[in-house]
C-alpha cells in the first residue's frame, strides 16, 4: 500500500514537470497527446528498480514502444561471478544500395 502510494506521488511529480515544460499533459517525446490513449512511464535509464522522479519520462504507448526497442540490455556474469548490465545498441537496418549502370555494363 505504502509502495503504491510512493509511485502515485513520483508520477505526480512527473506529471507537474511535463505541464510546467509544455503547458499541458503531452507526450515528452512527439508532443502530443493522443485522444482515448493513456501516456505511460518509461524509464530514463532503462532500470526498472530506479524509482526516482527524475528517471521517469512520460510517453505515448507508440513513442514508449520506440524508445524500449532502441537499446537492448543484456545481464550477464563476467568471470568473477559478478551479474553485469551490459546496454547494447540494436543495428538499423541498412538499405541494400542498387549498382549503378552505365552504357559500358554488360
Amino acid at each position: 500500500m505504502v509502495r503504491k502510494l510512493i509511485n502515485a506521488f513520483r508520477k505526480k511529480k512527473v506529471q507537474t514537470r511535463v505541464k510546467k515544460k509544455f503547458g499541458r499533459i503531452v507526450c515528452e517525446h512527439c508532443k502530443k497527446k493522443p485522444r482515448g490513449v493513456k501516456l505511460e512511464y518509461a524509464h530514463k535509464n532503462r532500470r526498472n528498480y530506479d524509482d526516482r522522479a527524475v528517471n521517469y519520462l512520460l510517453l505515448c504507448p507508440e513513442c514508449h514502444r520506440r524508445y524500449d526497442n532502441k537499446v537492448t540490455i543484456r545481464v550477464h556474469r563476467d568471470f568473477f561471478g559478478v551479474y553485469r548490465i551490459t546496454r547494447v545498441k540494436r543495428p538499423k537496418k541498412v538499405k541494400k544500395r542498387r549498382k549503378k549502370r552505365s552504357m559500358f555494363n554488360f
